[in-house]
């Protein structure tokens, strides 16, 4: 070989390998991500959990709870107020009885029933129908305090522990939208990391070849780089699949089709905070879950109270005022008003021990939701840490693939120009791709662990997993 040839030979191969060196820096990070082509904004971590909050078919129907519980609030209170009601009834009746009556016995004939002697005879099929007009308001009113008190205050708690259900669904609406998002992003690092892996392998087999034009190569060498791309070409297909089918379940969390054009913004809030023992127990208490067993204990001793009322001495007050008339054009003559009014203290004395059997329900109910209380809360604290353990592995696995990554471009471009200068073989190259690649794939998917645990770290906490360490109180 001559000096000339030689050097000809040199320069092609550094020509060749100049594009994938090029290649090896960390692309910078785009400023937005397309899930789905056509989209001409971009999302939002807000604003994706803003309009997820407004189209939640589940959030919609817990807030219709609340309006059935604000109107058992009212059903409650009524109980404490009187009824009234306005009556108006037509009657026609026949009573032979009144022909038996004592009043119709004369002095005459003492022993004789439906006879007035000579001048007043009749049987009792003589007897007409009468009819007449009858009209009344009519109060009702029973007094039971105890009973009012303790249904009232049950309902109010029930509103309160519809509204801490409701936070807590929103919490974890806000941590599946959280998790969806970072999967978009998760999906488009892979596609962005395996279509440059297939450009730099693609690259490496012109090298292989050019190598095996000038004599310096084999075409085993070349073979086995073509394979090399051929294995990873599948890998970018999935991904940019996954790509879409993540970009799907952020526009169902949205509530929009499927396939609406989508691009959200590629952020990455990687966050650290360290949690006081005594932080963690009183945020448990601030727990949604937590808060809402607490106010279900509640509303049951208030449920308790009231079937106890109903065993108990009350008034009953009752009043009708109106008229009863044989022609309705006397309806309002004060000749023929009709009016009673009744008071009375009721005194329960035995029901079958249906009242009894009602608050030992009630009791083993309040003694059940106690002993679950107290295990909520262990489970939560346990979830808490066992979730910040989590995220500080993940923390820390995070910044050890950020150096391995560094390691394994730099292992990458020293192989490959000891490769152009004929001291490693293919296989190295080969190998030292592959070592980055899956480098790249443990950096990608810690940051997203790193993301998504955090916020479920926060929603743990009783925080909202959106916002960040900085705006919320830790204290």
């Amino acid at each position: 070989m001559t000096p000339r040839l030689s050097s000809i030979r040199v320069v092609s191969l550094a020509l060749a390998v100049l594009p994938i060196l090029i290649g090896w820096s960390s692309p910078r990070a785009a400023e937005s991500v397309e899930a789905i082509p056509g989209a001409n904004e971009s999302w939002t971590l807000d604003r994706c959990v803003q309009a997820t909050l407004e189209t939640n078919a589940a959030l919609r129907a817990e807030r219709q709870r609340l309006g059935e519980l604000a109107a058992q609030l009212t059903q409650a209170r009524s109980e404490g107020l009187p009824t009234v009601d306005l009556t108006g009834s037509w009657t026609k009746s026949r009573d032979p009885s009144f022909a038996l009556d004592d009043n119709f016995i004369t002095d005459e004939n003492p022993d004789e029933k439906g006879s007035n002697g000579d001048a007043f005879e009749f049987s009792p099929g003589d007897i007409t129908a009468q009819s007449s007009w009858r009209t009344s308001l009519d109060a009702t009113w029973l007094l039971r305090p105890q009973r009012i008190w303790n249904a009232v205050q049950g309902a109010r708690l029930a509103v309160d522990r519809q509204t801490i259900i409701l936070q807590g669904i929103e919490y974890a609406t806000i941590e599946e939208v959280v998790r969806a998002y970072y999967d978009v992003l998760l999906a488009s690092e892979d596609v962005a990391a395996t279509a440059s892996e297939v450009e730099t392998r693609r690259e490496f087999l012109e090298i292989a070849r050019r190598r095996f034009r000038v004599e310096l190569g084999t075409e085993l060498d070349t073979l086995q780089a073509r394979v090399s791309l051929a294995n990873v070409e599948p890998d970018l297909r999935r991904a940019r699949q996954e790509l879409q089918n993540a970009g799907s379940r952020m526009n169902i969390l949205l509530g929009r089709s499927p396939l609406d054009p989508l691009r959200i913004d590629a952020t990455y809030p990687i966050e650290q905070t360290r949690l006081d023992p005594k932080l963690v127990e009183s945020r448990i208490e601030q727990r949604p879950d937590f808060l809402e067993s607490d106010l279900q204990t509640s509303i049951l001793r208030k449920a308790r109270g009231a079937q106890k009322a109903l065993h108990r001495p009350y008034l009953s007050l009752n009043g009708s005022y109106g008229f009863v008339v044989e022609d309705v054009a006397d309806l309002g003559d004060d000749g023929y008003e009709s009016w009673s009014a009744r008071i009375a203290v009721v005194v329960p004395v035995f029901d079958g021990l249906l009242t009894r059997g009602r608050v030992k329900e009630t009791e083993a109910g309040i003694r059940r939701t106690e002993h679950e209380h107290e295990e909520l809360q262990r489970q939560a604290v346990l979830e808490v840490w066992q979730l910040k353990g989590d995220v500080d592995s993940a923390a820390e696995t995070l910044r050890a693939a950020e150096l391995n990554l560094e390691a394994a471009e730099e292992v990458l471009r020293r192989t490959t120009l000891r490769y152009e200068l004929g001291k490693a073989e293919n296989l190295d190259v080969l190998n030292a791709q592959l070592e980055r690649f899956r480098a790249r794939s443990i950096l990608i998917r810690g940051r997203h662990e790193v993301l998504t645990l955090t916020a479920s770290l926060k929603r743990a906490l009783g925080f909202d997993p959106s916002r960040a360490w900085s705006e919320l109180s830790l204290r």
